[in-house]
């Protein structure tokens, strides 16, 4: 049977499931350029000293550390400027396939407020990362940011077959053609293996993916549509619902429960967020903290009590004030309110309590201190120290156990 416009029903099907699948996979891709641009714009509002300009202001050092997990060490400026200009032109470069901006997603990320402030010299980015940012500025400028504007629908085979009906239908073409073969199947094609082959759903039986294993709610993306040369990166899985890290208390987390990586916590509730080591607000305080030992030479771990460093601790060279940042504003409010926190530890070669591999779940502590001490630098930052609740379950120091370092084992092969 013959549609207007000489396609076969058939046919029209298959480029419709197509469409809708490449609608589907665009929707996620949107949906995770939203949560990156809300982080940045939240770092852009904390302001960070910035050395170069001995003052303190919202500079891109600072909040693309806290957002690319990158940290700098001292002798290797060159290689730590190019990580982060790398960084923030990963990010224009996503935001550069928007060809037209809506309201709804200017007002949800601030683009318009992180454009302005990445394309300014006075914050010191890149020629490039400045020149990426001028220009998607002045083209989502050009269509007022999404603000009373109407963007062209994207018209879908069913739809131009019934734009054309009582058009004169154009002679069709031969199927068996060159021209017919190159410029349908091989597009169709290419656009059903990038959605199955970029990020395949792991099977529910998967020991390390699946619904019982510990990185459930996550899976492997392959950057290309060849799983066997590219590089491999953790993300969560769109099939599975994200647990709310909102929350105060265990929230579901058993004690001593292993995630091999940050993400798996991120997926599962535990914690809120994939890079930073503080999941929280200025408003209600931590949910949940990760002991990594960031700042080994200024905190000291203890099972019942331990310190914990603010982001920039080391960086501060201000001998009266303190880097005022989300993280210090974040456990000070826990400091006020006294609930509980979320702790889970990372692997530490030179904490005693620190799991082998991977993070662990310890249970609920409490702020229940700040004091303030001077670093290598001569500048001052602000320790809190945490206590844990009683009426828990004691620390399980067994995990990971040797199943667990067997999985995590797996897991590195598979992103190897």
């Amino acid at each position: 049977m013959e549609q207007p416009g000489g396609l076969a029903s058939t046919q029209v099907e298959a480029q419709n499931a197509a469409a809708l699948q490449l609608a589907i996979k665009q929707s996620l891709k949107q949906a995770a350029l939203e949560r990156e641009l809300e982080a940045i714009s939240e770092q852009f509002s904390q302001p960070c000293y910035n050395t170069k300009l001995q003052k303190t202001e919202p500079y891109h050092n600072a909040f693309l550390r806290n957002l690319f997990g990158i940290r700098y060490i001292s002798g290797e400026r060159e290689k730590f400027q190019f990580e982060l200009d790398r960084g923030v032109i990963y990010i224009l470069t996503k935001i550069r396939q928007k060809r037209f901006m809506s309201a709804e997603f200017a007002e949800k990320t601030h683009i318009e407020l992180i454009l302005q402030r990445i394309g300014e010299d006075r914050y010191c980015f890149s020629a490039v990362a400045r020149g990426i940012a001028q220009g998607l500025n002045q083209r989502f400028a050009g269509q007022n940011w999404g603000r009373n504007a109407v963007q062209p629908a994207q018209a879908t085979p069913a739809t131009r077959a019934a734009s054309d009906e009582g058009k004169k239908p154009k002679p069709k073409r031969d199927a068996s053609s060159p021209s017919a073969k190159s410029q349908k199947e091989p597009k169709l094609k290419k656009a059903v293996d990038e959605i199955h082959i970029s990020k395949p759903i792991p099977a529910d039986d998967d020991p390390i993916f699946g619904l019982n294993g510990p990185m459930r709610g996550t899976l492997i993306k392959y950057n290309t549509a060849d799983p066997q040369t590219v590089a491999k990166s953790i993300v969560l899985n769109p099939n599975i619902a994200q647990i709310s890290s909102k929350v105060f208390g265990h929230n579901g987390i058993n004690m001593g429960q292993f995630f091999p990586r940050q993400m798996a916590a991120l997926a599962q509730g535990a914690h809120g967020s994939s890079q930073a080591g503080i999941s929280g607000t200025a408003e209600d305080g931590a949910y949940s903290v990760i002991v990594t030992g960031r700042y080994n030479s200024l905190e000291k771990d203890g099972l019942e009590k331990f310190e914990y460093c603010a982001t920039g601790s080391t960086e501060n060279t201000f001998k009266d004030s303190l880097i005022e940042n989300l993280g210090l504003k974040t456990m000070r409010r826990s400091l006020t309110t006294k609930k509980p926190v979320r702790v889970l530890r990372g692997e530490n070669n030179e904490f005693r309590y620190a799991p082998k591999v991977g993070l662990r779940y310890d249970g609920l502590y409490t702020v229940v201190k700040e004091e303030q001490r001077v670093n290598g630098k001569g500048g001052v930052y602000a320790v809190f120290v945490l206590e844990r609740m009683e009426g828990q379950e004691p620390v399980d120091l067994s995990r990971p156990n040797a199943a667990d370092i067997k999985l995590f084992g797996e897991l590195k092969e598979r992103l190897a």
